[in-house]
């Protein structure tokens, strides 16, 4: 019985080695989801309220003016702005602000991060929460867990794990045990 927890404590650990080395590596490999994306899908202000009234800075306007989610293999991007990303705006005294929700893993979303973006006397300003800002061109690499998505990686990747490394042996006892009953 110790023996069978302790197995189970190995491979769940190092499934979650390995989704995060997957998530990781996506991240690293292939950067921020790219703004001319094929899945776009424009949201609502009510859609997006809760994650800007998390993550907002103080003196932000209280509601979103919108948001746009961005979804390519492996990784999404939500950003939410305020009042609105026109450009015009800027011109009005009314500087744009934004929040990025950025998640990464396989098969489900697992980590992620929130990037929030402001002009400030007409200087680009930035903060990251939950990320590593690295490279030069900047990648982030979300350390955040995103629930349940991490624990259906964890699982799924201790799985395969599983499979790969016990089930051969496991299919040589069983082999073995039903010859020992033929003869």
């Amino acid at each position: 019985m110790k023996r069978r927890l302790f197995k189970l404590a190995l491979f769940l650990l190092l499934g979650v080695i390995v989704n995060v080395a997957v998530a990781w590596g996506i991240a690293l490999r292939t950067g921020p989801v790219p703004l001319l994306s094929n899945h776009v899908l424009e949201i609502e202000p009510s859609g997006v309220a809760s994650l800007w009234q998390r993550h907002a800075r103080a003196g932000w306007p209280e509601l979103p003016g919108g948001g746009t989610l961005r979804r390519v293999y492996g990784r999404s991007s939500l950003t939410i702005h305020a009042p609105a990303p026109d450009p015009s705006t800027t011109s009005s005294g009314v500087e744009p602000k934004y929040v990025t929700l950025y998640e990464v893993g396989l098969p489900m979303r697992s980590v992620a991060s929130v990037s929030l973006t402001w002009l400030e006397a007409g200087d680009a300003q930035a903060e990251n929460k939950g990320g590593w800002v690295i490279g030069s061109p900047l990648r982030i690499v979300p350390y955040m867990p995103r629930w349940p998505g991490f624990i259906v990686n964890t699982a799924f990747y201790a799985t395969v794990l599983w499979l790969l490394i016990l089930s051969p042996a496991a299919f040589r006892w069983l082999t073995s045990s039903c010859r020992a009953g033929e003869s």
